[in-house]
């Protein structure tokens, strides 16, 4: 059942969602930097109670040590090479199945003109998107090294388990551009 879940989030990550975004400052020696130190509280939340809470906090966190001592960096509460913020947004987009139908027949003589038509509207949903950025910040300076960020669709009706997976997708999508190649 696990394998279903994972399978059916990753499909529906690569079928809704966006590239990954990326910036960096040029010149940055990456592969000097050794450890990192997460910042608790993100730099923006929207006013959201999906988004805006102590779980959803709690699992970008845990998401981003895991990646980032997957790449090699090492978790240091003092001194660390970089700190990482995070910033989390919602955004709503209409969305517009574009599908319909006409059809038309007509005839035309000198001074009489028929015509028929048939038309079927378009459906239009509001969806609502995820966006996770991340920045790398050289820590002491201030001075942003790397960000990436990267959009999701908001499911209706999450469990605590398709969030965790969610951003845990996410960040992994997002950490996958870094270092910069």
């Amino acid at each position: 059942m696990k394998n279903i879940i994972l399978s059916s989030l990753f499909l529906f990550l690569t079928a809704c969602a966006t590239s990954v975004n990326v910036d960096y400052q040029p010149g940055t020696d990456f592969a000097a930097l050794k450890s990192f130190r997460i910042e608790g509280k993100p730099l923006a939340v929207p006013n959201d109670p999906r988004v805006n809470s102590p779980f959803t906090k709690d699992r970008i966190i845990e998401a981003l040590k895991n990646q980032l001592t997957l790449k090699g960096l090492a978790a240091k509460k003092d001194k660390p090479d970089i700190v990482v913020k995070y910033h989390l947004g919602v955004k709503q987009e209409l969305e517009s199945d574009a599908s319909g139908m006409s059809f038309g027949i007509g005839s035309s003589s000198s001074n009489s003109a028929f015509g028929f038509m048939f038309g079927a509207g378009s459906d239009v949903a509001t969806i609502e998107n995820l966006t996770i950025t991340i920045d790398l910040v050289k820590s002491g300076t201030e001075k942003l090294l790397w960000r990436g960020s990267f959009e999701s669709r908001l499911a209706a009706g999450s469990t605590p388990e398709s969030s965790n997976q969610l951003i845990k997708a996410m960040v992994k999508e997002i950490l996958s551009k870094f270092p910069p190649k």
